[in-house]
């Protein structure tokens, strides 16, 4: 509800060849607002002793976000965002063979998408509880020695502040984590330069906290 109305900005040269952002805020009704953006830049090559640098790079991302503040003690939030980025790379790579290194070129293009949900309660005056949940996943291919990196992260959050009194605040939260990941080695050379073993993972963390502030002179 702050952010009402249109926003951009742009610009480019010689090695940042172009960037821009743009962002739009709007009301659905009164209690039900809303923001979209998308930004994007683009950056040349750069140098190499021999050959092209091959390392260029371009991002774009796009995301939104909804505020409905559904009564007088209850707020919800719901946002997302997407982004894709593509970049070259040019290094050296060992290998089994003579003469025991080869040049790779290749380009690594990462794929990122997240969802976050967020309700709030008031409960009276600096008395509250809120509730997240998100989920955050992120995928890299490269075309290269074909390692590949996928990564999902799931995570719920509770915190509840609650005012004893004119003097004393306790605020305590919960939190649980899942974790899990795909990691592939490197392709072309059979696990050579990149082997992960095991290539399937998952972890579960738990969290927990508890904070007692007491005003002693007032």
């Amino acid at each position: 509800k702050d952010t009402q109305g249109g926003r951009f900005s742009g610009g480019g040269g010689t090695q940042e060849q172009g960037f821009g952002e743009v962002r739009y805020g709007g009301k659905i009704r009164d209690n039900l607002t809303y923001r979209v953006y998308a930004k994007a830049f683009k950056l040349d090559e750069q140098f190499a002793i021999a050959g092209g640098p091959h390392d260029g790079w371009w991002n774009a991302s796009v995301g939104a976000r909804l505020d409905w503040q559904a009564s007088k003690e209850d707020a919800v939030t719901l946002q997302g965002d997407y982004l894709h980025s593509d970049a070259g790379r040019k290094d050296f790579r060992a290998q089994t063979t003579a003469p025991f290194s080869f040049l790779n070129v290749e380009d690594e293009n990462n794929n990122a998408c997240n969802i976050l949900g967020r309700w709030t309660h008031e409960l009276g005056e600096e008395s509250s509880f809120s509730l997240k949940a998100y989920w955050d996943h992120f995928k890299r291919d490269a075309d290269g020695v074909k390692a590949q990196v996928r990564w999902d992260t799931f995570d719920l959050d509770f915190q509840h502040n609650l005012a004893l009194g004119e003097r004393q605040k306790i605020v305590y939260g919960v939190g649980v984590r899942f974790l899990e990941a795909r990691l592939q080695g490197s392709g072309e050379d059979n696990g050579f330069a990149l082997n992960l073993d095991p290539k399937h993972r998952s972890k579960q963390l738990f969290s927990a906290f508890f904070q007692d502030e007491i005003t002693m002179l007032k």
